[in-house]
C-alpha cells in the first residue's frame, strides 16, 4: 500500500488510527509525526482551514519588495 492509499483509507475510516500510525511507522516515520498526521486528519476541514486562516489576527509587518510581481497574478 502506498501512502497516498494509507492516507485516503483512513480519510475514509477504513483504517484505524493506531493502525495508520503504525503503518506510516512502517514507511520510516517517526510515531510522533505520524501522530501529529493523524491527528490532523481527523479534523474536519473547516478546522484545518481556520488555522491557516489569521483573520487579521497577525498582520503583515514587512514591506512588498516586489509588489508588481504579486499585481501580475
Amino acid at each position: 500500500m502506498t501512502v497516498t492509499k494509507l492516507y485516503q483509507s483512513y480519510a475514509d475510516g477504513k483504517i484505524t488510527r493506531g493502525a495508520f500510525i503504525r503503518r506510516l511507522a512502517g514507511f520510516g516515520m517517526s510515531v510522533a509525526v505520524a501522530a501529529a498526521y493523524a491527528d490532523a486528519l481527523a479534523r474536519p476541514s473547516s478546522a484545518r482551514a481556520a488555522d491557516v486562516a489569521t483573520d487579521g489576527a497577525f498582520p503583515d509587518y514587512y514591506p512588498d519588495y516586489y509588489p508588481d510581481y504579486y499585481a501580475l497574478a
